[in-house]
């Protein structure tokens, strides 16, 4: 674990390397993936875009860089292990809950560090989908609970998707709704009061949220409702 000294330096480093990338390219912005609030504090007005962690976030001081102006980037990876997260054995709902989450706080965007690292670490036979066994796989997974494996190898190596993969993709489009619905609620209340309901009713926090998907299923479809409404 690196001393307080080691961690100055290293962060006065990336101020050097941001200031020479900005100098030479005056209109690009950083993004910083950082979870520890004393690193965050230091960088801050040197990176513009912060990648953190659902369940890092609000104690790595997202929600004072939101109001600095800085964008924030939601990620999830092998940890912290808090839901939502991307793991086999959690329910598809933290996948499709997480573009909502980050309509609550204001995040932009989402990241997640890779969609098939696991491919060149199998530990199984990576032609499993000639075996005929329909879902019944000889994949072993090199990774702990799947992290970084959202795509499988199919034929020819061409990628095959993930139920995790599909959810988190339904979610992104309910996160455009969301958008939508928001731009409406300027001028309708019944809008207004859907995007109330999905801000502190469906979702509460960062890593609280309403675990029945039929909730958020049934919310869903009174947006589009909404939005289908002239």
């Amino acid at each position: 674990e690196a001393s307080n000294n080691e961690k100055l330096r290293e962060w006065d480093v990336c101020k050097e390397f941001y200031a020479l990338a900005k100098k030479s390219v005056p209109d690009l912005r950083v993004m910083q993936c950082l979870n520890e609030f004393k690193g965050v504090q230091a960088l801050a007005g040197h990176a513009d875009i912060w990648d953190l962690y659902f369940g890092q976030y609000e104690q790595a001081g997202g929600p004072e860089r939101l109001k600095a102006g800085d964008e924030i980037c939601l990620a999830v990876c092998i940890w912290p292990s808090e839901h939502p997260n991307l793991f086999i054995e959690y329910p598809l709902l933290d996948a499709r809950v997480m573009p909502w989450i980050a309509f609550r706080v204001g995040a932009k965007g989402f990241e997640y560090w890779d969609l098939f690292q696991s491919w060149a670490e199998n530990n199984g036979n990576r032609d499993w989908w000639k075996a005929g066994a329909g879902t019944r796989t000889a994949w072993k997974l090199a990774k702990p609970h799947g992290d970084g494996l959202l795509l499988y190898p199919g034929p020819d190596g061409a990628p095959l998707s993930s139920l995790r993969f599909e959810a988190l993709r339904d979610g992104i489009e309910d996160y455009e709704l969301l958008c939508l619905l928001e731009q409406r609620a300027k001028a309708d209340a019944q809008a207004a009061a859907l995007v109330k309901e999905a801000r502190e009713v469906l979702v509460t926090g960062v890593t609280s949220y309403e675990r029945d998907p039929k909730k958020l299923l049934d919310l869903r479809g009174r947006i589009l409702r909404e939005l289908s409404n002239k």
